[in-house]
């Protein structure tokens, strides 16, 4: 039986007693004890995790409906009997309220506890995502630290091209300056009508001396050479602006292309003595991320893969290959980047994504680089993978929703 029925099959009994002892004391008082009652199959029905207890209580109350009413008459006068009911279900009544009561003053108290629980969560999150972002930009610093002493060599390489093309062009421009200026007295001369043949003499002794038809050939070249570095030079400085860049608070859609572009020109000084890269980059739609968190995701893999290629050729002067690889499949875009390495041995390759956990010797690894591209990956709401196989090579591939909400 339900609470609710219980408590109705009581009311019921009340109004069937009360019915039998019209005069009784007791039955004044029956509006009060039904209005109790109806208080009581409110609270039953708001309460619904205390309706054992209420069953309790109405299996009580019904229990009053057995009662043999065969001598109604012998109890009309006095209303003894209706008197008792009253009275246990006054009790029943106020043991209930009381109950309900105390009820009331835990759920209160557990949910103030709840709610400083929560704002000490939140506090906790806020502390946790704060420190997770201070994290992610230190490991981004120490990488271009770590890339400070390549980049300033790739820098070094162009600048010394433009310092020799534009040391060559400033000594042919006074070469030139000179023919000029004896070319410039023989114009004069003819000019004036005065004898032009010392003038003419002189000019043609500085144009062979200064080697003009040499340098009108190689001036233009110096100066294509000039160009070539400082847009090298550019092209380095772009990257290394671009990867250093903290991301924005929201996501943004970007050209994943050109960002592992720019990685690749960072990450250039520690392959390109150990690996030749492949780059197939395929047609991708822009892809919602944080631009600065792939990127270091990306350098991380390529840094790894640089390590394994030089363990495996060593002093050698051979290359092993690096090859990325972009291309989309369904909503995801897809990072593939493999190497010709040492491959992971299959007793660690469950472990190559946990914090701390390196192969390397102390100094080369932090255990950080691989940590970091999965916990990358999983806050963009992708998956990253590995294959490998021992002695042939290992193949990291990052799949990431091309949009998602920010």
């Amino acid at each position: 039986m339900t609470v609710a029925a219980g408590l109705q099959a009581a009311r019921a009994l009340l109004q069937e007693l009360a019915t039998a002892c019209p005069g009784s004391p007791a039955a004044a008082r029956l509006p009060e004890v039904l209005g109790g009652l109806a208080e009581a199959e409110v609270a039953a029905r708001t309460w619904r995790d205390t309706e054992l207890r209420l069953d309790s209580i109405a299996d009580t109350l019904f229990g009053l409906a057995s009662l043999d009413f065969s001598r109604r008459t012998e109890i009309r006068g006095d209303g003894g009997v209706l008197d008792g009911v009253v009275g246990c279900i006054n009790m029943l009544g106020e043991e209930l309220a009381a109950y309900l009561e105390e009820r009331g003053r835990v759920e209160r108290e557990l949910e103030q506890r709840v709610a400083q629980r929560t704002r000490e969560l939140q506090a906790e999150m806020h502390q946790r995502q704060r420190i997770e972002t201070e994290l992610r930009m230190a490991n981004k610093l120490e990488a271009v630290g770590r890339l400070a002493s390549g980049v300033a060599h790739e820098i070094n390489t162009p600048v010394q091209f433009v310092s020799d093309s534009v040391q060559f062009v400033k000594a042919a421009m006074t070469e030139l300056v000179g023919v000029v200026g004896k070319l410039t007295a023989v114009n004069h001369a003819v000019l004036s009508g005065v004898p032009a043949q010392a003038a003419a003499a002189e000019a043609q002794a500085a144009t062979d001396d200064a080697d003009v038809g040499y340098l009108l050939e190689h001036g233009p070249q110096a100066l294509d050479r000039a160009l070539e570095g400082l847009a090298q030079v550019a092209s380095i400085v772009r990257s290394l602006k671009a990867f250093a860049h903290p991301d924005a608070r929201e996501m943004e859609s970007v050209d994943l292309n050109r960002g592992i572009a720019s990685t690749l020109v960072m990450a250039r000084n520690e392959y390109k003595y150990v690996a030749e890269v492949v780059t197939e980059l395929g047609e991708l739609l822009q892809v919602t991320c944080h631009p600065g968190e792939i990127n270091q995701a990306v350098l991380n893999i390529l840094v790894n893969a640089a390590h394994a290629i030089g363990d495996v050729v060593g002093a050698s002067g051979a290359k092993g290959r690096i090859t990325v690889t972009t291309h989309r499949d369904g909503e995801c875009a897809v990072i593939a980047i493999a190497d010709t390495g040492t491959g992971i041995p299959d007793h660690i390759r469950s472990q190559i994504f946990d914090p701390f956990f390196t192969t390397k010797e102390v100094g080369r690894g932090t255990g950080q680089g691989l940590a970091m591209v999965h916990s990358i990956v999983e806050r963009h709401a992708g998956t990253v993978r590995v294959d490998s196989v021992v002695g042939r090579g290992s193949t990291f591939e990052i799949r990431l929703p091309i949009t998602r909400d920010r």
